[in-house]
């Protein structure tokens, strides 16, 4: 199966750059520039390429254009950088019964992350900043990705996040064979005893080749203690010990007291800060502190929130109808279909369950809305992959026009999405925006963006390095 994904894939990618050869320049001309700086659009503009390079970006009127070379008409339509992602899970498939997932589905996490991967890539998301998978199997598809092998998002990889819950103990009614099992523990389970075994586990991953390292410093669910709870200096060690190796850090937290963890031990993002989602008994939540939201601010220590992952419960819980719906189910593998159907009707049945996933939902909507405000830096997130986040959906529209309801310009809301993603994993020089010198990540859409983010899911043509996939 990964050798005919493999072929497939080579066919594809030949198919795109048949003309690569032949021009040794592209010309894309006419088109209104998003540049992702944050700078205003700039109308009747000229983008050289050549090779993965961009090697000219301005007006029309102030280029010679070379002779031979690809000319791109995109009159009428605007060219934003490639998006990131910052917080996917390619081997995820938006599953509901995530133990039997992942005890079942072990031996298929290269075809179904090579094929996501693809998706995402049609969509404009031309970098994936993936934060839970099998070390392993990350590795090998980030490295194939970059080898053009198969084509898709570029991929950053942190691997198994570090004493997280195992996603093999939640309940299922699945009859699962104990080997298959056990498989799925080996690439997904990682419990951190003390500093210094956490520290050799952020040696051993440095030496692999991860991009970043992921530590959840509570459990799956908030208010949850991990497997083996790791105190502030402990975690300090282990940031540490990334630091000196060259990797950036990122926290798994989903309290308050899990926020003021992660910002004492000094880690350079936290992963969804604004779920703080703790309900007390008389329906109330954990909210931000306003000394913690100033900390994050003051600090630069990014945001990489989701709301959309949350939405798309309370959607599917309002209107179970939309599970029969062609257009919403199109490309989905039957058996999600199924099991997100019989999980919709279990919910609807238990008393109360819409109202207080409601109440979560505006918790969390308020505290980003105060991240905004305070011009904290945040990277664009969905949790891609994880229950009702299909890949096939490109919720990062609905997650962008979400930022703007809360308060951010359409502006902002782009470079969340672009040049604060490049920063974030530290790749800013390369990645992130449309400046001479940078690799050659483009988006061409119908529409301005910069008017109505919901313009951005408008995608007619996708660059990655140079290459049209779109």
């Amino acid at each position: 199966m990964r050798v005919v994904l493999a072929i497939l894939a080579l066919l594809q990618f030949a198919a795109c750059v048949s003309d690569v050869v032949e021009s040794p320049v592209k010309a894309i001309v006419g088109g209104r520039l998003i540049d992702g700086t944050g700078r205003e659009p700039v109308d009747d503009t000229v983008i050289l390429i050549e090779g993965d390079t961009i090697v000219y970006v301005g007006p029309r009127h102030s280029v010679e254009i070379p002779a031979g070379s690809e000319m791109i008409d995109i009159s009428g339509m605007t060219v934003i950088p490639g998006l990131f992602e910052s917080n996917g899970h390619v081997v995820f498939n938006g599953q509901i019964d995530h133990a039997a997932y992942f005890a079942t589905r072990h031996r298929d996490y290269y075809e179904i992350g090579a094929r996501n991967l693809y998706t995402a890539l049609r969509q404009g998301i031309t970098t994936i900043r993936d934060t839970m998978g099998p070390t392993d199997v990350m590795l090998q598809l980030k490295q194939d990705i970059a080898a053009r092998t198969i084509a898709g998002s570029r991929l950053y990889v942190a691997g198994t996040i570090l004493n997280y819950e195992s996603l093999l103990d939640i309940p299922t009614e699945r009859a699962l064979d104990p080997i298959d099992v056990a498989a799925g523990r080996e690439g997904l389970d990682l419990f951190i005893e003390n500093a210094e075994h956490g520290k050799a586990v952020v040696r051993d991953f440095a030496q692999r080749g991860v991009d970043f390292i992921k530590i959840s410093v509570e459990g799956g669910q908030p208010g949850d203690a991990p497997p083996v709870a790791l105190d502030v200096e402990a975690l300090k060690e282990m940031v540490a010990e990334a630091h000196r190796l060259g990797l950036k850090t990122t926290s798994h937290a989903l309290s308050v007291s899990g926020l003021e963890k992660s910002l004492q031990a000094g880690f350079d993002a936290l992963e969804h800060p604004q779920m703080t989602i703790l309900l007390n008994d008389d329906g109330s939540g954990s909210r931000i502190t306003d000394d913690i939201v100033q900390r994050i601010a003051e600090g630069n220590v990014y945001s990489i929130p989701l709301t959309v992952a949350m939405e798309s419960y309370i959607k599917f819980m309002k209107a179970p109808e939309l599970l029969e719906d062609t257009a919403i189910l199109e490309d989905l593998p039957a058996e999600l279909v199924l099991e997100a159907r019989d999980w919709i009707e279990e919910q609807i049945a238990i008393p109360g369950a819409l109202d207080e996933r409601q109440v979560r939902y505006r918790l969390t909507l308020d505290n980003l809305r105060k991240l905004i405000a305070a011009n904290a830096p945040i990277a664009m997130g969905t949790d891609k992959g994880t229950r009702f986040n299909y890949h096939e959906h490109a919720n990062h529209v609905r997650e962008l026009q979400t930022y703007v309801e809360l308060g951010m310009t359409p502006m902002a809301a782009i470079v969340s999405a672009t040049r604060r993603g490049a920063e974030l994993l530290g790749v800013d020089d390369e990645l992130g925006t449309i400046v001479v010198g940078k690799k050659a990540d483009l988006v061409v859409v119908t529409g301005n963006p910069a008017s109505e983010i919901r313009d951005i899911g408008n995608v007619e043509m996708v660059f990655k390095d140079g290459v049209r996939y779109r």
